[in-house]
């Protein structure tokens, strides 16, 4: 019950993160193309190409992330992963002072 209740909200939030992926890709076109000219012509002089023209890139950056939140290791407990430290790299581990 409370793994297929895992599964169903890990489901869940990986679906809004595509969502809200896409919605940021939109927005982000309507910003620079609208909004972007009114607040400081001088940098961006003109709109961009028409949205159809980036539509086609949606698909390759909604695929980019869904391999980045798949293999990256995004979403999984703290407990799956490598300790707060990398020992290959002790120049990394914190110090404490003896004054403390």
């Amino acid at each position: 019950m409370l793994k297929e209740r895992a599964r169903i909200v890990a489901y869940w939030v990986w679906t809004m993160d595509l969502v809200l992926t896409a919605l940021a890709f939109l927005l982000a076109w309507w910003l620079r193309s609208h909004v972007a000219p009114l607040i400081a012509p001088s940098l961006f002089p003109t709109e961009l190409y028409p949205l159809s023209r980036y539509l086609g890139l949606l698909p390759l950056v909604l695929a980019i992330w869904k391999l980045e939140l798949k293999h990256g290791g995004h979403g999984e407990p703290r407990s799956r992963h490598r300790g707060s430290f990398d020992s290959s790299h002790p120049q990394e581990i914190p110090l404490r002072s003896g004054s403390e």
